[in-house]
């Protein structure tokens, strides 16, 4: 869809999906950054949502704890999170729930998890040149 102004918050039909709100290309850090999780294609109140910044420069990061590498939300009763990118790079969001349990191999019920996965990309507007530098 990229370069495209419609069609990007259109539902593609996956059992379990993650529907962006705010138009997932084009982006600068930091940005807001919105969705709908989808089961069956409806809203999915309460899916828990992870969203992670891919660390693709490789550098260690310097955090204080592990709960820093990830952003995670529930979603509200329409199925709706938001979280802000304050970083540049690829961020992966990813939508789960529960489904039916499974018979594993020795025939007792195994749980069973769907996930729904969204790429996008926020680019660093510090290092863009400005409108001003271009004149």
């Amino acid at each position: 869809v990229y370069g495209e102004s419609r069609g990007w918050e259109v539902p593609c039909g996956l059992r379990l999906e993650v529907v962006p709100r705010t138009r997932p290309f084009g982006l600068g850090a930091p940005c807001l950054f919105s969705a709908q999780v989808r089961w069956q294609g409806q809203p999915l109140p309460g899916a828990q949502v992870r969203m992670y910044r891919i660390n693709t420069d490789k550098t260690p990061p310097a955090l204080p704890t592990p709960w820093h590498c990830s952003l995670e939300a529930r979603a509200d009763a329409d199925g709706n999170v938001a979280f802000v990118l304050n970083r540049p790079g690829w961020w992966c969001c990813v939508a789960e729930t529960d489904g039916e349990p499974l018979k594993g191999p020795d025939g007792n019920p195994r749980p069973l998890r769907f996930g729904g996965v969204f790429w996008l990309y926020v680019d660093d507007m510090a290092a863009a040149p400005s409108a001003e530098k271009k004149r």
